[in-house]
């Protein structure tokens, strides 16, 4: 096994100090800190550091986890299952899935082939919307802040 040697400082950049580690993570998210977590588990005696640049301030947007993602969870949670009822409570319920497009039309409509195109145009777009938000309100049931994701990993490691 390979230990790294690094350097750390206080924020004006005064204490330095140098210690050893035997495993760096680049990034504290849910991927980063699962790593963490499965190394941890599976080496108790090494020595693992997560470098997050962010100091864990809450951020990012709402997620879903996929079924894969709870078989990784499981994997990593202890006999008691307490990691995955910690996220299973952060959880926000879908009630509804609205989904719109971020493209406006801002086409010069002329002529009257050009009116029946736009018309159909839209009209196939609009039927796609409805059937994605259909089959996402079936899939999405519910999503999590990465935030609260980041949490309930960062306090089981």
């Amino acid at each position: 096994a390979t230990s790294f040697a690094f350097s750390e400082s206080t924020a004006n950049g005064s204490n330095s100090r140098q210690r050893c580690i035997d495993c760096a993570i680049v990034g504290g998210g849910p991927a980063g800190l699962a790593t963490a977590i499965a190394i941890s588990v599976s080496s108790p005696s090494s020595s693992i550091s997560v470098f997050e640049r962010d100091e864990f301030q809450p951020k990012g947007a709402s997620i879903q986890i996929s079924k894969y993602g709870w078989e990784s969870i499981d994997a990593l949670d202890d006999d008691d299952k307490s990691l995955t009822t910690k996220l299973e409570e952060t959880a926000v319920l879908v009630t509804s899935v609205d989904m719109k497009s971020w493209k406006e039309n801002d086409e010069v409509i002329v002529g009257r082939h050009a009116r029946l195109k736009i018309f159909f145009t839209r009209r196939l777009s609009q039927l796609k919307s409805k059937a994605i938000t259909f089959l996402a309100s079936r899939v999405i049931t519910r999503v999590h802040l990465w935030h609260d994701v980041r949490v309930v990993l960062c306090e089981h490691a």
